[in-house]
C-alpha cells in the first residue's frame, strides 16, 4: 500500500511505497495553473451538452527509481473517471537529469506501438498505479484543496484584520 504524505500549505500530495526493489513516488497536484491550460474555445448554445459534464482529472508524475541516486522513469499521467491515461515517459540517468531541458524525454506517448503502450500501462497497474489509486485521487484531492483554501482564507482574514505596527 502506499504511504500519503500530505503536507499543510502545500498544493501537492506524494504517495510513496515500495515494490520489489523499486522505490515509487506518485506526485499530485491539485490544481493545473491557468497559465498551462489551452484556452476553451466559446461554444454556442446549440453545441452545448444537454446534461452538464463534471470530471475531474488529477495530473501526477510517477517517479520509479532502481535505488539511490540512480536511474528512473519518470511517467506524466492524468487519472479522471476510473482511468489513467499516460502522457510521457522519461527516462533519467540520475537526479541531476530532471534538471537539464536539453535532454531527450522520449517520443509522444500516444505515438508509441500500442502494443508497448499496453505494457507500460500493465507496468504501472502491477506497481498499484491503477483504477483504486486513480478513484481515490479523484475524491481526495478537491478535498485537499478545500482544506487548503480554507486555510488559505484564515490566512488573509489574519492579515488583514492585524494592526500595522
Amino acid at each position: 500500500p502506499f504511504t500519503l504524505h500530505n503536507e499543510s500549505g502545500r498544493q501537492e500530495v506524494i504517495l510513496r511505497r515500495s515494490y520489489n526493489s523499486e522505490d515509487i513516488a506518485v506526485t499530485c497536484l491539485f490544481r493545473v495553473s491557468p497559465y498551462d491550460e489551452p484556452e476553451e474555445e466559446e461554444e454556442s448554445e446549440e453545441d452545448e451538452p444537454d446534461t452538464p459534464v463534471s470530471q475531474e482529472e488529477i495530473h501526477m508524475v510517477v517517479t520509479i527509481a532502481k535505488g539511490g541516486d540512480g536511474p528512473s522513469l519518470e511517467i506524466s499521467c492524468t487519472c479522471s473517471q476510473g482511468e489513467i491515461e499516460i502522457e510521457k515517459i522519461s527516462y533519467l540517468d540520475d537526479e541531476s537529469s530532471k534538471d537539464d531541458e536539453l535532454a531527450y524525454t522520449g517520443p509522444v506517448f500516444g505515438e508509441l506501438d500500442e502494443n508497448l503502450q499496453k505494457q507500460f500501462t500493465k507496468y504501472l497497474e502491477a506497481r498499484g498505479i491503477n483504477e483504486e489509486l486513480c478513484n481515490f485521487l479523484v475524491n481526495y484531492m478537491p478535498e485537499k484543496e478545500r482544506q487548503e483554501y480554507i486555510r488559505w482564507l484564515e490566512k488573509i482574514e489574519k492579515f488583514v484584520k492585524k494592526e500595522a505596527k
